[in-house]
């Protein structure tokens, strides 16, 4: 049973910073550590490519989203506006200088 999914990608720009840009877990799934491995995997890949650190952007209304991130070490570096549905939105960004912090051995 697929329970959730993660994907990463290089950023954008010239900073080899990795992005985590979606994780997606069941409701019923929250808490029981899914999360969290599923963002392991995505840094150990960024590791492997030589990619060190690492940012999510996450809907500043998503507290949920947001708490997990900063429990996870991630922290808050930039905001912006974006647009999801027709709305804009107020987005901010965590980053993790050193993804071998988010490993899961």
């Amino acid at each position: 049973m697929i329970i959730g999914f993660a994907a990463g990608k290089n950023s954008d720009d010239e900073s080899h910073v990795g992005e985590l840009y979606s994780l997606y877990l069941l409701k019923e799934s929250g808490g029981l550590g899914a999360g969290r491995q599923l963002v392991s995997v995505i840094a150990k890949q960024f590791k492997d490519k030589g990619i060190e650190s690492m940012m999510v952007w996450v809907m500043e209304q998503n507290e949920s989203g947001r708490g997990f991130y900063k429990r996870m070490g991630g922290m808050e570096y930039t905001r912006r506006n974006s647009e999801f549905g027709g709305i804009v939105v107020d987005d901010v960004a965590y980053k993790w200088g050193d993804v071998s912090s988010l490993l899961i051995e």
